[in-house]
C-alpha cells in the first residue's frame, strides 16, 4: 500500500501476498484520533496478532514509508542498521 489514505478506515488487516508460515507485519486503517487526525494507521506482528500494535497518524505513516523507501531501516548481513551517508535526505550546503 503506497499511501494509507487510499483506503477508508476499518477493521481490515492487510496481509495479502504472504504465506501463513512467513514472518509478516499487518497494516490497518482504523477509525480513531491521534493528534487531531480522523483515522490512524496501525501496524502489528501478523504472526502474533495479540502483540502490541504501533499507531501512526497519517503524517507519521507517510514519514515512516519515506524512511523505508530511503533505506533508513535497512539491515546489513549481521542484522545491524546500515550507516547512511550524512547528506542523504538532507539539503546540501552550496
Amino acid at each position: 500500500m503506497s499511501s494509507a489514505d487510499e483506503q477508508p478506515p476499518g477493521e481490515y488487516w492487510d496481509d495479502e501476498g504472504f504465506d501463513i508460515n512467513e514472518s509478516r507485519v499487518e497494516v490497518a486503517i482504523m477509525p480513531g484520533s491521534k493528534e487531531g487526525s480522523d483515522h490512524v494507521i496501525t501496524l502489528r506482528d501478523g504472526a502474533n496478532p495479540n502483540s502490541p500494535t504501533l499507531v501512526f497518524t497519517p503524517a507519521e505513516w507517510e514519514a515512516f514509508v519515506a524512511g523505508v523507501r530511503d533505506g533508513e531501516f535497512d539491515l546489513d548481513e549481521d542484522g545491524s542498521l546500515v550507516d547512511l551517508p550524512e547528506s542523504r535526505g538532507q539539503a546540501q550546503d552550496g
